[in-house]
């Protein structure tokens, strides 16, 4: 029997197999672009004049959601008059704030703002639970309250003083009360004139407290106060206003810089002005 003949030819052999290294299309990818939700407050080139003189000019920053800022400055810094600007109530004023990404005038109509202001002092006949009662809208009966309540017992407001009338009552105890309806409510952005007005250290404690609860629970806090370490332990951004003028804004550590403590910051910024 012949044998076969093999022919042995460089076209004859098999071709290697190689991997196909083409990547496989990918599928088509839908990017989805989310804008950050606006600011709880955002204040843009603020200007007030009250008497014929400018106390606020061209002042812009914002608040985040869930933050705490603190607001500090001296004495007639211009500290209430931003305030009032951001109730409505600085008389003539110039600039854009918006709450929440829309007008104030808006936000505040649905009591999406609460203040408490440095100088608070409910009517002195009426009982701590009445007036309790009347500025949260409620019914007579006293569970209605509890969410006031409970924030004043936790501010260490004597249950018993509740039933007298607010006359009787030291600062600090009408300060507590002030404190607990206005951190009650459902507005989302809360603003607090000297919040620690006539607080003794325990319940200065117990309102730091209190403050970082609420920042916890989505709350948003603007603190003007002239107590910077308390500022110092909770606040998470903070604005320096100065003679009615901007000179410093940004996040505590930030603000406070190379120095120890904030206030040596403060000082140092407006020494600096």
């Amino acid at each position: 029997m012949e044998q076969d003949t093999i022919i042995d030819h460089p076209s004859a052999r098999s071709a290697p197999i190689v991997p196909d290294m083409t990547p496989p299309t990918a599928p088509d990818v839908v990017r989805v672009v989310t804008e950050d939700p606006p600011a709880a407050l955002s204040i843009r080139r603020l200007d007030v004049i009250r008497g014929g003189r400018k106390v606020l000019g061209d002042i812009s920053f914002d608040v985040p959601r869930g933050a705490i800022m603190g607001l500090v400055g001296l004495n007639g810094a211009g500290k209430t008059s931003l305030i009032k600007a951001v109730l409505g109530l600085a008389g003539e004023a110039s600039g854009d704030i918006r709450i929440f990404g829309e007008t104030a005038e808006d936000m505040r109509r649905r009591g999406a703002v609460a203040c408490l202001p440095e100088h608070f002092r409910p009517p002195g006949r009426l009982r701590g639970k009445t007036y309790v009662r009347l500025m949260r809208g409620l019914e007579a009966d006293p569970r209605d309250t509890g969410d006031a309540l409970a924030i004043a017992r936790s501010l260490d407001l004597d249950p018993q003083a509740l039933e007298r009338p607010v006359r009787t009552w030291s600062k600090g105890m009408c300060q507590k009360l002030g404190l607990a309806v206005t951190l009650a409510g459902s507005a989302r952005l809360v603003v607090l004139d000297e919040p620690m007005s006539g607080l003794d250290p325990r319940a200065r404690a117990l309102l730091k407290t209190c403050l970082s609860r609420a920042r916890l629970g989505g709350r948003t806090l603007l603190v003007c106060s002239h107590i910077l370490a308390d500022l110092d332990e909770i606040a998470d951004r903070i604005a320096v206003i100065h003679d009615g003028r901007l000179l410093a804004t940004g996040t505590t550590d930030e603000v406070r810089g190379r120095h120890a403590t904030l206030e040596r910051a403060f000082l140092e910024i407006i020494a600096a002005a």
